[in-house]
């Protein structure tokens, strides 16, 4: 019998728990679990001439060396920049509605940097690189984004739809239209929550993304400049993007690589899902994917060292999977 590509239900009860604990809701505003933020940013000047250090700097490049990178090190290197700096900063998990471009809205999570000072130089958008793990996404970890509120900006970072509270959702990659839709959704619930506090701030925004990110800060970009509504966009930094989906394909086929070992089965099921192609796993994988496709892909359980582990252990299949795509 064949496997039928199907989106994963998502556990009400769960995700209810968790948001009255943890996060708190944006739209509507819900004041009684914000945090308080001091007015005055004591110790700030220091801080800031701590980060100007070379020695900090140069040590977080070793750790980041493209030889040896791993979550691991990511995780090391934002402790590190925390403890510089997480006085100066408040940040917390934020829950809101976002509008899917099927018409349906879908509760969504991200997370929030509020520097002290009320005068901000600006805000932030910065989306996350491709992942399969949920304790990789911003709502569940410390970001090195957050260096950025030294600076006076507020930093936001949508999670991805299938990640955070909308979690036992299929994660798309390469189509950027949900993706996109949150992190919009997400810049339109700060204004209730930066006038609360009190903050002054630019209409035009920064947006950044790495990876799977830079795909979607293009589409964040464009959407904001077709929109034309109470945001601009002033500057745009994304890097390693694949904005070419056609291209990035092509490469990984004809060399039989790719950056990311769940790129190429996270992007199948994406054209699945999205424009209701109703694919079957057995037209694309062979074991063992083929058997713990939803546990190793969907779960979110596993991390990219772990899933490049088991891809590693079943490269002798990935070149039929690339020919099949082609």
């Amino acid at each position: 019998m064949k496997t039928k590509l199907i989106s994963l239900g998502m556990v009400i009860g769960v995700v209810m728990a968790v948001q009255a604990t943890d996060y708190v809701m944006l739209n509507p505003l819900d004041t009684a679990f914000l945090p308080t933020i001091p007015l005055k940013d004591y110790g700030g000047d220091k801080a800031r001439n701590a980060l100007e250090n070379d020695a900090l700097w140069h040590a977080s490049d070793q750790s980041l060396d493209m030889e040896t990178f791993s979550s691991d090190e990511l995780h090391k290197v934002a402790k590190k920049l925390y403890r510089t700096t997480h006085r100066h900063y408040v940040t917390f998990p934020v829950a809101y509605w976002s509008k899917m471009p099927q018409g349906d809205s879908l509760l969504v999570s991200g997370r929030v940097y509020l520097p002290k000072e009320r005068k901000l130089n600006g805000i932030i958008i910065s989306n996350h690189f491709i992942t399969t793990s949920d304790e990789d996404v911003p709502s569940d970890m410390l970001a090195m984004e957050s260096v950025f509120t030294m600076k006076g900006y507020a930093v936001i970072m949508p999670d991805y739809v299938g990640y955070g509270l909308s979690i036992g959702e299929r994660q798309p990659d390469l189509d950027w239209h949900n993706a996109v839709q949150t992190a919009v959704d997400m810049l339109d619930n700060m204004s209730a929550l930066l006038n609360y506090y009190g903050y002054s701030y630019p209409a035009d925004v920064v947006v950044t993304g790495y990876s799977q990110g830079g795909a979607v800060a293009l589409g964040v970009s464009r959407m904001l400049e077709e929109q034309g509504g109470a945001w601009s966009v002033r500057m745009l930094y994304v890097g390693i993007d694949p904005y070419n989906a056609t291209g990035t394909y092509l490469y990984s086929a004809d060399n039989e690589e790719q950056g990311e070992s769940v790129a190429i089965p996270l992007i199948i099921t994406t054209l699945s899902d999205e424009y209701g192609l109703e694919f079957w796993l057995e037209d694309f994988f062979l074991e063992p994917l083929l058997s713990i496709y939803d546990e190793w892909i969907v779960t979110t359980e596993y991390t990219d060292e772990q899933n490049k582990e088991l891809m590693a252990s079943s490269m002798p299949f990935v070149k039929y999977v690339y020919q099949d795509l082609r």
